[in-house]
Formats: C-alpha cells, structure tokens, sequence
C-alpha cells in the first residue's frame, strides 16, 4: 500500500474480487459496474462507512450502508 497526503493506493486482493463478484450476483437487479462492486467490496474491508460519489449505486447499494456525502 502506498500513501500520500492526499490519497491511499489500496490494491486488490484475490478476496476482494469474490467479494465484487458477489456484490453483483446478490444485487442483480442493479446496474453496478464491477468497478463499483470492487470499490464496495474493499469499502466494506476497509470498513468505509461515508463516501464523496456523484455515483447513485453508492445510495443503492446495501439500503444506505454508506454515508454519501455531497
């Protein structure tokens, strides 16, 4: 993992893509990209709970499991 200031470079773990992959199974009446499920999945690792997105799937995904924030 590499960090700045600014930001964190989390890469993927082989767990974190079943997890996407899971994501998009359950929620198969979504249109999350697997980008958006590979986020969720290491936000739910990480235990992220607030996010800035102008995305909607962040709202949809999990009923409200994260915090969007404007």
């Amino acid at each position: 993992m590499s960090a700045s200031r600014a930001c964190v470079i989390e890469h993927l773990s082989d767990a974190d893509e079943t997890s996407a992959l899971k994501i998009l199974e359950t929620y198969d009446d979504k249109a999350f990209s697997l980008c958006d499920a590979l986020s969720f999945a290491v936000m739910d690792r990480r235990g992220v709970t607030r996010a800035v997105s102008f995305d909607g799937h962040f709202r949809q995904y999990g009923g409200g499991k994260f915090e969007v924030l404007p």
